[in-house]
Parts: C-alpha cells; sequence; structure tokens
C-alpha cells in the first residue's frame, strides 16, 4: 500500500519527534567570591547557590559537573556595574596534603562530569578575568567536551616538584600546565581566551641516602614543569587566542652520594617544555 505525501511526512515527524534530544541547562555567575562558603550548597539539585545563596564561579562548575547534557556557564566581565576579576582563593585547612585535589574543592576549577558538553563562556564588555591565589593552576580538564570563550586567564603556578629524602632520594617533577590541564581523553577548545603569567615550578632536588641506606648513589632531581601557560594530554583546538608571558620551571639539583669509596651523585633535572603551550603523549594542538 502505497503512502500519500502527507502520511510520509507525519511518520518522518513522528520519528525525529522519538529520537533522544540532549538537555539544555544555563548556569548564572552572579558573584566573583571565593571564600569558605563559595561551594555549592545542593549539587545535582539543577540550582546554582552556595550556602549564602550566590552563584560563584567554583558553585556553577560544581553544578555543571553533576548536570547530564548541555551545559552553559556565563561568567559576567561586569557585575553591579563594575568591572570584575574571578580570584580562586578557597585554601585547604592542610595545604600540602589537600590544595591540589581534582574535586574543585580548593585552588583551581576541576572540570569534569557528568555533562554531555560544558561551555564556560564570558560575558560583557570587556569579559571576565580569572586569576588564582595562593599557587595553583586555574583550569583543570578532567573529562569530556569542554570549551572556554571570551575569558582572561592569569597568574597560575602549578605545584612544584617534591625533593627527596634520606630513605627515598630521587626527587619528583614538576606538574604540568601553569594555567591550564587538558587531561588525556579530554577534547577542549579555547576560543577568544588570553593566557598570560603563568608558570610551571621546578623539579625537587635530589638527597643524600641516609646513612642506613644500602643506596649510596646521590638522589637525581627532578625535571621542572612543562607548559608553562598551557599543557595538553588531550586534544585541544586554539581560535583567536593569545598565549604569552609564561613559563616553565627549573630542574632540580642532583644531591651527593654517601658511603666509603668512590660514590656517584645523582644527575641534575631537566628544565620544563613548552614555556607558552606542551602537547605531552596522547595529546594534539589544532591551531585555528
Amino acid at each position: 500500500m502505497k503512502l500519500s505525501l502527507l502520511a510520509r511526512l507525519a511518520l518522518t515527524f513522528a520519528f525525529l519527534s522519538a529520537l533522544p534530544v540532549s538537555a539544555q541547562t544555563t548556569f548564572v555567575v552572579d558573584s566573583n567570591a571565593d571564600d569558605a562558603n563559595a561551594r555549592d550548597a545542593n549539587t545535582g539539585d539543577g540550582t546554582c547557590a552556595d550556602a549564602d545563596g550566590r552563584c560563584t564561579l567554583r558553585a556553577a562548575i560544581d553544578q555543571a559537573n553533576a548536570t547530564s547534557g548541555d551545559v552553559t556557564i556565563d561568567v559576567p566581565g561586569q557585575l553591579n556595574g563594575s568591572n570584575v576579576v574571578y580570584t580562586l582563593a578557597r585554601t585547604a585547612p592542610n595545604m600540602m596534603a589537600n590544595t591540589f585535589e581534582n574535586a574543585n574543592a580548593y585552588g583551581d576549577l576541576d572540570l569534569g562530569g557528568s555533562f554531555s558538553s560544558l561551555t564556560v563562556r564570558g560575558t560583557g564588555t570587556p569579559g571576565p578575568t580569572v586569576t588564582v591565589s595562593p599557587n595553583d593552576r586555574v583550569f583543570h580538564f578532567l573529562s569530556g567536551t569542554i570549551s572556554v570563550e571570551r575569558i582572561t586567564i592569569t597568574g597560575g603556578t602549578a605545584q612544584p616538584g617534591e625533593s627527596g629524602t634520606g630513605d627515598a632520594p630521587d626527587a619528583t617533577d614538576g606538574a604540568d600546565g601553569g594555567c591550564i590541564l587538558v587531561a588525556n581523553g579530554t577534547t577542549a577548545t579555547l576560543d577568544q581566551v588570553s593566557v598570560n603569567g603563568c608558570s610551571t615550578q621546578q623539579g625537587g632536588n635530589g638527597a643524600p641516602p641516609s646513612s642506613s641506606s644500602a643506596r649510596t648513589e646521590g638522589g637525581n632531581g627532578g625535571d621542572g614543569g612543562s607548559g608553562g601557560g598551557i599543557a595538553t594530554f588531550g586534544d585541544l583546538t586554539l581560535m583567536r587566542s593569545f598565549v604569552y608571558s609564561n613559563g616553565t620551571g627549573n630542574g632540580g639539583n642532583g644531591a651527593s652520594g654517601q658511603g666509603s669509596g668512590p660514590v656517584d651523585g645523582g644527575d641534575a633535572g631537566n628544565g620544563g617544555n613548552g614555556g607558552g603551550i606542551f602537547v605531552g603523549m596522547g595529546g594534539s594542538l589544532t591551531v585555528e
């Protein structure tokens, strides 16, 4: 039996209507605070609000990480008629143990979760500036498809390497990505973004072995962190953006050996690679 044109159109419309549609959610930041109450008070409820009722940038990221579908975060360049800077200032009670976590609790903003895609979009003229204090990078893209648009990102400093000890003389490397770190498997786009004034830090220093250690060679120094502005181990696209005035850390010093007779000292670490951008193993960079 042949179907009329009208019937075929009706069936086609019914089929297309039945296709799943990705949800679109938008959060609008209304505060540049990043204090003790700045995290979202009820993550996953679909409302960006910290304990004081503010939609901070950190609270918006908390909600975005817990939201499915396509998510947009609007970050105004002006609040209450004045230009604003968003300074990431939340610090952990134990600085060494907790500051560099990946759950968006302290320091940098950690992006990755339930969303299909996330766009962090600066609005207004001029657009917003996001920086961090104390030392940490600004953005860590953990997973998913992420875009950042019309934002100046500055002042980030990745974690330094840790020096060796008598029982473990070799030092660790400095962390990569002074302002932005793109993790493996992540697809990221920066459009009309400025990344400047960021740096990685030096590798840790090697240590002499303890007198009770069977090892007599000195510890090796760690390498400096790579990617003073951006380090990517995922797929990164840059569009209409500036990356300038960033730098990498030095290598750490090797330590002298210990014991009777000739012993070897440790090797110094290498300086970090890619003052502006470093593309690591598994990563790619496209510039448009």
